[in-house]
């Protein structure tokens, strides 16, 4: 039975990370699209940080048990709760068809606002994404509104993956989608935070439970506040920082390994897991949905997301065996990675705050 829990859970984990960035960079205006988009990232943290709190003092063997019935009771609360406040994305349902149900979807998003400019946005984006492709004529614009009916947007069939990699814009974004996300997990921050206790052990005996909690707390912190930066400081310039300052902490740890400091060891994690939390945590998600067109948002962010998992899966696996076979070397690794990814972020990874979703694909 426990098994079957945790192959069910881990459907649903692997489900939420897909279609929630998406779903959020999908309804969220432009101005906010950051911040909303960073809520993914800021619920995940908050998680992790309950949980290490609420399971301090449930250590004992029946103790999981009442950790388990507590996050099985707050998902019966959110199951509860999406059918009566879950509103379909616009975007989506425009590129379904649905316009009348786009529209009064945008509406209850934006409920007191008007509409009209930013649906005219939307309908004119998708069109320059599917008009070429299915020669819909006599679009008629009237200032401030776009009138479209069901006729003139045509349903098309589920995009494949081999359309996919032959439009050159989506396959070259698809590149820089799945490079954020190889960035996130080879930096070593899953190491740290699952092997945190284990790193600390010989250093601090019982209490490194406690540093975990510490670190835990920190990547909240950090991670609360970069989300009101997203939308000032932009997307490309807190990635570089936060990829330059993993990549300098996996080196200081090396250093604070091989010379046995503690001080310099606690530094260079607390440094790791700050710099994690600036963009590295939140932005591969929600870059999906900023930068590759509609029709194609399920399918790269599928192996974005699968590409996310197995390494993260493959990290928790392997890393105690790079322990044992490097040993104080173990996080030059990451820091080499590191490297590698501050590179390939300066090249190629765009900018685009304050921009639309459609704007966006159309300049590119």
């Amino acid at each position: 039975m426990f098994i079957c829990g945790r192959i069910f859970t881990g459907i649903g984990t692997g489900v939420g990370s897909v279609v929630i960035p998406t779903y959020l960079g999908e309804i969220s205006t432009i101005k906010s699209r950051g911040l909303i988009g960073s809520v993914y990232q800021d619920s995940v943290v908050i998680g992790i940080v309950v949980s290490q709190l609420v399971g301090l003092p449930l250590t004992f063997i029946p103790g999981w048990r009442i950790l388990l019935i507590l996050t099985s009771a707050i998902a019966i609360f959110q199951l509860v709760l999406i059918p009566i406040i879950g509103v379909e994305s616009p975007r989506y349902l425009i590129s379904q068809n649905k316009i009348k149900e786009a529209k009064e979807s945008l509406q209850k998003l934006r409920k007191g606002y008007n509409i009209d400019l930013e649906f005219d946005e939307i309908i004119q984006g998708q069109s320059e994404q599917q008009i070429n492709e299915t020669n819909i004529e006599n679009e008629k614009y009237v200032q401030h509104s776009l009138v479209v009916t069901d006729d003139q947007v045509g349903i098309k069939k589920p995009p494949s993956f081999k359309e996919l990699l032959q439009n050159p814009y989506c396959r070259k974004m698809l590149f820089v989608c799945v490079g954020t996300h190889l960035a996130q997990q080879l930096n070593g921050i899953q190491s740290i935070v699952f092997y945190s206790t284990a790193i600390f052990l010989n250093v601090m005996g019982d209490s490194a439970k406690y540093v975990t909690i510490i670190i835990g707390s920190a990547i909240l912190l950090v991670t609360l506040t970069s989300t009101f930066l997203i939308d000032r400081m932009g997307r490309r310039p807190l990635l570089l920082l936060s990829e330059i300052g993993v990549t300098i902490a996996c080196f200081l740890i090396v250093i604070g390994s091989i010379y046995k400091s503690n001080v310099l060891l606690i530094i260079a994690f607390l440094l790791h897991v700050t710099a994690f939390s600036i963009a590295l945590g939140a932005l591969p998600f929600f870059i999906i949905s900023e930068v590759i067109p509609t029709r194609f948002v399920s399918i790269v962010s599928s192996i974005c997301l699968g590409t996310n998992w197995t390494l993260n899966f493959l990290i928790c696996f392997v890393f105690p065996m790079m322990m044992d076979a490097l040993k104080d070397y173990t996080f030059l690794v990451f820091g080499v990675l590191g490297v590698c990814f501050v590179i390939f972020i300066w090249i190629f990874v765009p900018e685009t705050k304050g921009k639309s979703i459609e704007e966006i694909t159309s300049q590119n």
